[in-house]
């Protein structure tokens, strides 16, 4: 079986039958670097790697190599260097239990190999998802591949009703919401998400941009766009503003997004939220807003809400509790990543 080579990121720690734990973005890299301390500090060997796909003429302008390379930035600039290339097979063959944030596209293929030669594997969940691929397009079958998944909270627990799982939480999630709010911006802005990314509803995307421009026009307000780094749409690149996008929120006072992790990360900051969805998106996870944020379906509605005023950080955080606790593990007793870090021993010692 033909694997891609990884690459490791940082010092392993040294030891036999290693907890082999696999990223290929930024945010997964801050969730199992937390991940990757805790089992040091547990005395677990440990090996964070990244796939590294085939450098073929065209590959730098696809949306996986340029997320790679954000990623190796990423290590570098928080203490895990990029180190060499690994054969992904035989470090698998060693591992005591292989570690992913998905388990389709690339990482699919080392679940397999990692079950072929019966090592267990874990996924947890990376944020929100497609679970029953509605709008995908694909049979991705997310999160039934691994032997178990790790899950945010009760709403995905229940979506994956049949496969072996349990709660944790997110720790990158978790810290967001015992982060003490920022203050509100002296003049109101929204952020448009750009995030129509590896070929899901992309032909949506002119479209989405082209509403969100017109109605901050409409409603007199300044509109920056943070663009996912998988996104090559080029609306809206006059108004783009390369920043990281939690910098962004600090400053503004409502998001403007699709189906996005980003919606949960903005309200555990206490940042008002807008989903809008023109486009008619099926997957059902922002469906019911409950008070948490505003949903929108045309321009007109979302000049409507952008004209209203923002609400305070702290009133945010209040209408999105319920809503964020349906969706997310946010008790404060038991932190995710000793949750993760539980399961990862007891999967190692069976």
């Amino acid at each position: 079986m033909s694997l891609f080579p990884v690459r490791v990121l940082g010092e392993s720690i040294l030891g036999e039958h290693p907890a082999v734990l696999v990223v290929q973005t930024e945010h997964q890299l801050q969730e199992l670097g937390f991940l990757a301390d805790r089992l040091a500090q547990l005395h677990v060997p440990v090996v964070v790697v990244v796939p590294e796909p085939p450098r073929k003429l065209f590959h730098r302008y696809r949306p996986g190599f340029r997320r790679l390379n954000q990623t190796l930035h990423m290590a570098a600039v928080c203490g895990r260097g990029p180190g060499g290339l690994l054969d992904a097979q035989p470090l698998i063959r060693d591992a005591g239990a292989l570690v992913v944030m998905n388990d389709w596209g690339v990482p699919k293929g080392l679940v397999l190999e990692a079950r072929r030669l019966g090592v267990p594997s874990i996924a947890w969940v990376e944020g929100v998802q497609d679970f029953a691929d509605v709008d995908t397009g694909r049979d991705r079958f997310p999160y039934r591949t691994a032997d178990h998944v790790l899950c945010l909270g009760p709403y995905d627990h229940g979506l994956l009703d049949g496969t072996p799982r349990t709660i944790v939480g997110s720790q990158r999630l978790q810290e967001l919401w015992e982060r003490r709010v920022s203050p509100m911006p002296e003049v109101p802005r929204a952020i448009a998400n750009a995030n129509f990314s590896y070929g899901v509803q992309t032909e949506h995307r002119r479209h989405w941009i082209g509403t969100v421009l017109k109605a901050a026009d409409a409603a007199e307000i300044d509109l920056v766009v943070s663009r996912h780094p998988a996104d090559n749409g080029f609306t809206g690149r006059r108004r783009e503003v390369r920043q990281d996008v939690q910098e962004l929120l600090l400053g503004s006072s409502v998001l403007v997004s699709r189906f996005s992790t980003l919606i949960y990360e903005a309200l555990l900051m206490g940042v008002g939220a807008i989903y809008h969805n023109p486009h008619g998106e099926a997957v059902p996870t922002f469906s019911k807003p409950s008070g948490a944020y505003v949903a929108t379906e045309d321009t007109e509605s979302l000049v409507e809400a952008l004209r209203a005023p923002a609400a305070e950080r702290s009133e945010v955080r209040r209408r999105a509790e319920p809503f964020l606790r349906a969706h997310l593990r946010l008790d404060t007793l038991e932190r995710p990543v000793d949750l993760a870090a539980q399961e990862v021993l007891k999967t190692m010692q069976r």
